[in-house]
């Protein structure tokens, strides 16, 4: 039999799906020609298949070498590498396929994908707009467009993309996918569920649409459902972003204990946070650094006060721009004292903003952390010989958890995210206060890190930042009392609803709720609650997100605001207060819990914290009923807060290098020989 003969027999076996029997005819053409091109190719895609991968890259690259001018080898031998990942050697290959006369539209969307991979965007944009020239109704090309816009910013064409996708194929999950993540960037939850829904019901294994169905069910306010989804999506894949969303998510539920989140917390880094070990690292003590004053100990391993050295402090957050956090930090940056602190940030701000050119201005090095990968983030840490790294994310989107779990740094530490734990062995501290953690009640066992309290606060409000004017009293105005709450909508519980909400506006009949909500079916759900039957309709008003101005000004309508439970507000307290808006709180035991507790001590106010449902409701009618103290919370509360801990950058900041400085102090005293 010849060669060709003997190549079509393994055709046919392979194309009736006996493998092994194709496998070993291609084998016998090889042995017979060893550089038959096909026999080559075929026989990679069985080792493919088969999950030898390495093998058939190998078996590819040599079909290539023999046939250079082969352009659907190359093509091949990109899929195969794309598929590894190895996203600059598979460019390569499909560049070479497209330069051999590969003018195909599925060349130019493999293009597109590396490019997209590699951070290219774009030129990946221009790559799948190529594929769409030559093919306008290929479904793939445009739903990988979509994604790509939606990265840039570009909502509406992203939109425009996925829906025709979705038109063309509405088989396919990946662009059910796309639209749901387009609609809920355009502010349709709704559409959002639906599109993610449909696409989980086409791909019922596929984790990540899962997560982004749990993601907008959060943001309805049906955290129940959305947990449920976060741990169907971990039984499929066992993903530490996952996992982000489940640890945040569980910190809303009503009733939940801070064992259960510590266990959870736990779980979590048994299978994320302990195998990183083996990248684990003995810390160096270097002697005075480049810049650092000579008068400085040469050990940088000293607790005298009288030789303390200039300690580099390294800031990791993907939240240096307009965000809660990048406010908290701000001014804590501009008052650190430089002649004793050098200041690096780690950024991982995927859309800068002029709040991220002030960071810039502020560190000493500014790092662009956006494409460096855990490893590479965690080796850069440690070449710039950083003392102390601080986490400012814990588990919210974009963390770097697994960076502070190679322990680049000699000490770790977290703050700002929100006052809970890390689950992480390898970081030393966190960040509290003496309100969000009362020491009398001794519940440091459900953090894995060391807490050290601030002396007054754990936030802070920038006083010098733009915000309107405070207006006068807005039930003088309209003759009837606005409650508020301009807080995260998925932190409105039910039991929030029914036992405080819902008996306040029963109390004060004439009163008004305002509430920030996504549009959609949340807000219907809220209206239509067992708790707000007998509250018309009509008394209730919702709004949508606004830019931060015109946030802060929506207080000027609201006369008492209405803190969430179990997961206080934090910054959005520090807002209402601040455009003089007395917030009435409810404090449980958890530290996300007691942010009110935290904010109002703070400010004087501890009248206004309680720890049950009915002192809530008694506490926010009778303010409601008592105008001339309204009236005076509105003339005063501003001023009072200027004259707060809340405002006082430099006593925050020398608060928190105090905190450093002990941190650094019990490592060197921990030392081998002393």
């Amino acid at each position: 039999m010849s060669t060709v003969e003997l190549f079509n027999s393994g055709l046919a076996h392979h194309q009736a799906g006996r493998s092994r029997e194709a496998e070993g005819v291609y084998r016998q053409v090889l042995s017979l020609e060893p550089g038959h091109s096909g026999a080559l190719q075929a026989l990679a895609i069985l080792s493919f298949q088969a999950g030898r991968k390495s093998e058939a890259i190998s078996l590819l690259r040599e079909a290539a070498r023999i046939n250079p001018g082969a352009a659907d080898c190359q093509n091949n031998l990109g899929a195969l590498l794309a598929s590894e990942k190895r996203w600059d050697d598979a460019l390569a290959a499909f560049e070479r396929a497209l330069a051999l006369g590969a003018r195909f539209p599925q060349t130019f969307n493999n293009i597109g994908s590396a490019l997209k991979e590699l951070g290219r965007l774009n030129e990946a944009a221009a790559a799948y707009r190529n594929a769409l020239s030559l093919s306008p109704d290929y479904a793939e090309a445009h739903n990988n467009l979509a994604t790509v816009l939606l990265e840039q910013g570009n909502v509406q064409q992203s939109l425009e993309h996925s829906r025709r996708a979705v038109s063309l194929r509405p088989d396919l999950a990946e662009a059910l996918n796309s639209l749901g993540s387009a609609l809920r960037a355009m502010g349709d939850v709704d559409g959002a569920v639906d599109a993610f829904g449909k696409a989980v019901s086409l791909r019922p294994d596929w984790p990540e649409v899962i997560n982004n169905l749990g993601s907008v069910l959060q943001e309805s306010r049906r955290i129940a459902e959305a947990v449920n989804c976060y741990r169907r999506a971990l039984a499929l894949r066992d993903d530490s972003r996952i996992w982000d969303n489940l640890l945040v998510a569980i910190q809303a539920q009503e009733g939940i204990t801070s064992e259960q989140i510590y266990s959870e917390h736990v779980r979590w880094n048994q299978l994320h946070g302990r195998p990183q070990k083996g990248s684990l690292q003995p810390h160096v003590n270097p002697g005075p650094k480049e810049g650092e004053r000579t008068s400085a100990s040469s050990t940088r391993l000293s607790s005298s006060k009288s030789v303390e050295p200039r300690l580099r402090i390294g800031y990791v957050s993907p939240d240096f721009k307009e965000h809660p956090v990048g406010r908290l930090v701000l001014p804590v940056l501009a008052e650190h004292a430089r002649s004793v602190f050098e200041v690096f940030c780690y950024s991982d701000v995927r859309k800068p903003d002029a709040m991220t050119d002030r960071f810039r201005t502020l560190a000493d090095r500014w790092v662009d952390a956006t494409n460096l990968d855990e490893q590479q983030l965690a080796q850069r840490v440690r070449q710039d010989g950083i003392d102390i790294l601080v986490d400012l994310a814990l588990h919210t989107i974009h963390n770097r958890m697994l960076v502070f779990a190679r322990k680049p740094a000699p000490v770790q530490v977290t703050w700002a995210g929100y006052p809970g734990t890390t689950g992480l062995e390898t970081v030393d501290y966190r960040l509290s206060d003496p309100h969000l953690d009362p020491p009398a009640e001794n519940r440091d066992a459900f953090y894995s890190e060391k807490t050290i309290r601030l002396p007054n606060c754990f936030w802070l409000l920038d006083p010098d930042s733009p915000a309107p004017p405070v207006d006068e009293l807005p039930a003088r105005r309209n003759g009837f009392i606005t409650f508020g709450c301009l807080s995260n909508f998925s932190k409105i519980t039910d039991e929030t609803l029914r036992s405080r909400w819902a008996p306040i506006m029963l109390k004060v009949p004439d009163s008004r709720l305002l509430v920030l909500a996504p549009r959609g079916s949340g807000r219907r759900a809220l209206l239509e609650s067992n708790a707000f039957k007998g509250i018309h309709p009509d008394r209730i008003q919702f709004v949508d997100r606004r830019p931060r101005l015109d946030y802060l000004a929506m207080y000027n309508q609201i006369d008492i605001c209405l803190d969430t439970y179990p997961y206080n507000g934090h910054m959005t307290t520090l807002d209402a207060l601040w455009m003089a808006v007395p917030m009435v709180s409810m404090a449980g035991q958890t530290a996300f819990s007691r942010g009110g507790a935290s904010i109002l001590g703070n400010l004087g106010l501890p009248e206004l914290v309680t720890r049950d449902s009915g002192t809530f409701v008694e506490i926010a009618v009778s303010l409601a009923r008592d105008f001339p103290r309204l009236a005076n919370l509105r003339s005063t509360l501003r001023e009072r807060m200027r004259a707060s801990p809340l405002t006082d950058a430099v006593r925050f900041a020398r608060d928190i290098e105090a905190a450093y400085r002990q941190m650094w102090r019990a490592r060197c005293d921990a030392a081998p020989g002393r």
